[in-house]
């Protein structure tokens, strides 16, 4: 499967950015919405799931070191802040209303991610609930 969330599948003469990439009817939007409250979200986790926590529900659940909002994180190639193609971090809007660059440098931990071939080894955070779980986990400010 094509990932096309490249730039370049938003500009052309006849549309100006952030305009509708031609194969689809969206306007481009690549932020993660994903609430955490700091409730842990197990009782008795597995290995890797220890720092999750349940979904808040209500603004008085959310908390200060926890993310409300990230930037796309779905594989590799289309992680948005790279060096040399390492990450750098990731922009975050936390619980209490803040934003800053997370740069946890567990959440980007090759394990996490895919090999660099997009959703094709089916490896990416993007398409696998677990992994996606994991890096929003350990996103701190």
């Amino acid at each position: 499967m094509e990932v096309r969330f490249d730039l370049k599948y938003y500009e052309n003469a006849k549309y100006a950015w952030p305009k509708c990439d031609d194969k689809r009817d969206s306007v481009r939007g690549n932020y993660m919405y994903y609430p955490q409250s700091d409730q842990p979200a197990k009782k008795a986790p597995k290995p890797g799931e220890e720092d999750w926590s349940l979904v808040a529900e209500k603004s008085g659940q959310l908390v200060s070191q926890r993310s409300v909002v990230t930037d796309l994180i779905y594989t590799v190639r289309t992680r948005p802040h790279t060096s040399a193609r390492n990450p750098t971090g990731i922009n975050t809007l936390w619980g209490d209303g803040h934003v800053s660059f997370s740069t946890s440098k567990k959440a980007f931990e090759p394990k996490l991610w895919d090999p660099g071939d997009d959703a094709a080894s089916a490896r990416n955070p993007g398409d696998n609930p677990q992994k996606f779980r994991t890096i929003v986990s350990l996103l701190r400010p």
